[in-house]
């Protein structure tokens, strides 16, 4: 039987996390043992980052970005597709005492800097009165 190279079963997958989240990028490859892995961010090789999976415990705003790896073996090598982690922050919104309030986009994490268009909407017996917290005043969009 010959010799194979690696071929990428299953390939790492794109995600988002909150800032101080966890996150693990994974793969499945097959190919003639032994196989080595080298996880790459932002196109250069992570110091340290050889196994299945690539692990973060504590993900800053730094850790966002592109993500591949290289699986190869004596015969050859193979390129994961660029698996893309947005590390941002969660927007939380009360509404009180009624109505409800539309985020465009929604997300369930946001990127620094991203840009979040808030809607009031009231009940139809209620008026928007005020924004408050980090966003305040009374302009509705």
């Amino acid at each position: 039987m010959g010799q194979t190279p690696p071929r990428i079963v299953t390939e790492p997958a794109g995600l988002s996390v909150p800032v101080g989240g966890a996150f693990s990028l994974t793969i499945v490859a097959t190919g003639n043992p032994p196989l080595s892995y080298q996880w790459h961010f932002g196109g250069k090789p992570i110091v340290g980052a050889t196994r299945l999976a690539y692990e973060v415990s504590q993900a800053q705003t730094t850790d966002g970005g592109d993500y591949q790896v290289v699986v190869s073996n004596p015969v050859g090598s193979v390129t994961s597709v660029v698996a893309r982690v947005v590390v941002g922050y969660q927007l939380q919104v009360e509404v009180r005492p009624s109505g409800t309030v539309q985020l465009q986009p929604s997300r369930s994490v946001y990127e620094p800097g991203e840009v979040v268009q808030l809607t009031a909407l009231a009940q139809a017996d209620r008026a928007f009165l005020r924004w408050e917290g980090d966003g305040q005043g009374a302009a509705n969009p």
